[in-house]
């Protein structure tokens, strides 16, 4: 199959009217021909996404280097998933080429000179300063914590200093003698055991590191091809960044330089795709869904052999193969994953998801910020804070301490009650300890040990419960005599669910079926929807929106995150 005669290479120049898949096909013979970094330049977060996505199942070395909208990192925060991926593309461009697909915020961003050392090797005997090593772990943006227990954290505690580095499954546990290394081991960050014991650990920056000079990038990829996806888009959605970041300074009275100007940045190698004006008469289409018609598609299979149209199968599956080959025996199959096929003159691509074969996926974007399986109230937790411990009751939490049982030293977490009573709980037994919350932040009365006040507190609290619970059964009594107006089923419905890519898994179906036959009920539907992520929430989601829209009804969709709600 040769698709090279539809795209230009030559820099400079334009090629029209490609669809997302055909983009990637033109980015994959590219990276091989030209052998270099290739930055691709979109005009949102939603574009480099799916564009991603899209790409990576062509090329491994596929990234995505995401940078937040302006206002959403001015007026909330910067997400710390993008920070560390952002962070890993770096690195991976001082090791390999690959294809990084970016948004213009992305493209715009400040980053570290891009010549600086940014990394700390640590070796097994070696003598440092284990002071300056701190000030460095603080100026990488590792966060001091009394517990390490998620990416990008450290805690001393005497002569040992842990560490959950960027990347690493596990933090690392440092022992100094003097200021000596004396060992450097990984732990397990929930039972404080021992993994392994290495020779050397390279601590790599948490955040990117602020420098006096600046690099774009474009710095990074070393002379690499940029290919900017609708041009016009983004010199549109340039225009709105700009306009934003006058306004914001304007009401900040203030006229900081957040990042780079558009023409400030002069890649070499330009390439540009425009798959929205098109003034060729090159007609590329998206193929059609077939959901599973297969007689309908051996016609049209031979329809093509008598106009002289090459014909292709993308498909990744034994399974579908043998199930195509029954039907059309003499069918060209590239056993290889594609999105979306297409038609382009007199070339024939479909794709797994154009027959209608529904292959169970999740989401490839890599997500390498490691949270600790412990409950994270602990990550601000202080000498002085108060704590609950499930038998003991409230205390005051007083920090970790080492002490020796049976010639094995060991840490352990010290609560003070009141009388000046304390009890020392091993770190591995940390479950039973919560952080302790009050309305308006009342202080509350410590327990004494070995004192019946908090059995008492406890049986109260579950008498409450009962309340609570009897409280909530009237109301859902009163809401059950509320009436709604019923949902009607509507045959677009199964339209709109056919363009779902993937096969449902069992839970969805269900879900799906439930929640449909809540909104057909005459009660108001109370459900909360729970799942892991990347299994498809929001597509039964988008069901239930999609009936309730189509039944002249209103909806309401509120997102976490400004890339969700895009």
């Amino acid at each position: 199959m040769n698709l090279e005669k539809y795209f230009n290479f030559n820099f400079d120049s334009t090629t029209y009217g490609l669809t997302n898949e055909l983009i990637a096909f033109y980015v994959e013979s590219l990276f091989k021909k030209a052998k270099q970094n290739i930055l691709i330049l979109t005009s949102t977060l939603y574009e480099s996404n799916k564009l991603y996505n899209i790409i990576k199942e062509h090329l491994d070395n596929t990234e995505l280097f995401l940078m937040d909208d302006f206002l959403t990192s001015k007026a909330l925060a910067m997400s710390p998933e993008f920070a560390i991926g952002r962070l890993n593309v770096l690195e991976h461009l001082q090791k390999d080429n690959c294809v990084i697909v970016t948004n213009l915020m992305g493209y715009l961003k400040y980053l570290p000179y891009k010549d600086i050392n940014s990394t700390y090797i640590l070796k097994k005997n070696e003598e440092i300063n284990r002071d300056d090593f701190l000030n460095t772990l603080e100026e990488y943006g590792y966060k001091k914590e009394s517990i390490v227990t998620t990416s990008g954290e450290y805690s001393l505690r005497g002569f040992i200093i842990d560490i959950f580095i960027i990347n690493e499954e596990h933090p690392i546990r440092i022992e100094f003698f003097g200021n000596t290394i004396e060992s450097i081991r990984y732990f397990d960050e929930n039972t404080q055991r021992t993994i392994k014991e290495i020779d050397e650990i390279i601590i790599k920056p948490f955040k990117e590191i602020d420098t006096n000079e600046k690099s774009s990038l474009y710095d990074y990829l070393n002379n690499g091809i940029v290919i900017y996806i609708n041009i016009d888009q983004i010199k549109a959605a340039y225009q709105k960044l700009t306009d934003e970041i006058l306004e914001y300074q304007n009401n900040h009275n203030e006229n900081n330089k957040y990042m780079f100007a558009f023409d400030e940045i002069k890649p070499l190698k330009k390439l540009y795709i425009d798959n929205i004006n098109n003034p060729k008469d090159l007609l590329v289409l998206e193929s059609p869904n077939y959901n599973e018609d297969f007689e309908l598609l051996k016609e049209n299979y031979y329809k093509w052999q008598k106009e002289q149209k090459e014909v292709y199968f993308y498909l990744s599956k034994e399974k579908e193969i043998k199930t195509l080959k029954e039907y059309i025996p003499s069918a060209n199959i590239i056993k290889k994953k594609i999105t979306k096929g297409f038609i382009i003159e007199n070339i024939v691509c479909l794709s797994e998801n154009d027959l209608g074969i529904k292959i169970s996926s999740v989401p490839k974007y890599k997500n390498n910020l490691h949270i600790g399986k412990r409950i994270k109230n602990y990550d601000d937790l202080e000498k002085g804070d108060y704590v609950v411990h499930l038998a003991h009751g409230i205390g005051i939490y007083d920090g970790l301490v080492t002490l020796t049982k049976d010639g094995l030293a060991k840490d352990y977490i010290r609560i003070l009650y009141a009388d000046n009573d304390k009890i020392y709980i091993p770190v591995e037994k940390m479950n039973n300890i919560y952080k302790y919350s009050s309305k308006d932040g009342n202080v509350p009365k410590l327990n004494k040990l070995n004192s019946t006040s908090w059995a008492k507190t406890k049986t109260y609290m579950k008498a409450k419960a009962k309340d609570i619970s009897r409280e909530l059964l009237d109301l859902y009594a009163k809401r059950a005599s509320i009436k709604k107006e019923a949902y009607k089923d509507f045959v677009e419905e199964e339209i709109f669910a056919s363009a779902f890519p993937y096969q449902e898994t069992n839970d969805q179906t269900k879900a799906i079926y439930e929640i449909s036959k809540d909104l057909k009920s005459t009660v108001p539907m109370d459900r909360l929807l729970c799942g892991d992520v990347g299994f498809g929430k929001t597509e039964v989601a988008m069901r239930a929106i999609f009936k309730t829209v189509i039944n002249n009804k209103q909806v309401m969709y509120l997102c976490p995150t400004t890339i969700l709600s895009k």
